[in-house]
């Protein structure tokens, strides 16, 4: 999975496991402008796919049912314009938190997402989760999807579907 930004530099999001429901991986990179890659759904390939396969219970039911491997890719622009806006929203949301955003890449199925983050657990004595007055005025910044503690927030940059296939693309 790449990102590539408004000044031609590259994001290589590969490394944080993409593959299957809301993996995510973080990297830091410019204002995003394009996105392509591919994924899969299911236990992956290879080594992987046999072990689940020789794992099967059959309590689980029939596994070439069930396991519904499929095959995902995405080739498309990111609106930079609109992306710039709303990293400058969120980075100006809070009053006085000082934390390294993140960009993520959620994949959950075909569905994809491109998030611009911060974390701010309001417990730690370095974290002012304090809000300023009318720092989104249009409502972009939510909390993020899939977050496990629930201590981020996040604009989305992008969200798109991917192409789907039941056999691997070529090339």
């Amino acid at each position: 999975m790449w990102i590539t930004d408004i000044y031609d530099g590259v994001g290589n999001f590969a490394h944080g496991g993409v593959q299957g429901c809301c993996k995510s991986s973080n990297v830091g990179i410019g204002i995003p402008v394009a996105i392509q890659g591919s994924w899969e759904s299911g236990r992956g390939s290879g080594y992987w796919a046999d072990e689940w396969k020789k794992r099967w219970k059959p309590e689980w039911g029939d596994y070439e049912k069930i396991y519904d491997k499929k095959w995902y890719r995405i080739n498309d622009v990111i609106d930079s314009v609109l992306a710039k806006e709303k990293i400058e929203t969120i980075t100006n949301y809070y009053k006085n938190h000082k934390a390294n955003p993140a960009m993520q890449v959620l994949v959950d199925g075909p569905k994809i997402m491109v998030l611009y983050k911060y974390s701010c657990n309001s417990s730690r004595p370095q974290n002012d989760c304090t809000v300023r007055d009318n720092a989104d005025p249009n409502g972009w910044v939510k909390p993020t999807p899939f977050s496990k503690l629930g201590y981020s927030t996040s604009v989305v940059l992008y969200e798109g579907m991917g192409e789907i296939s039941d056999k691997p693309f070529e090339g």
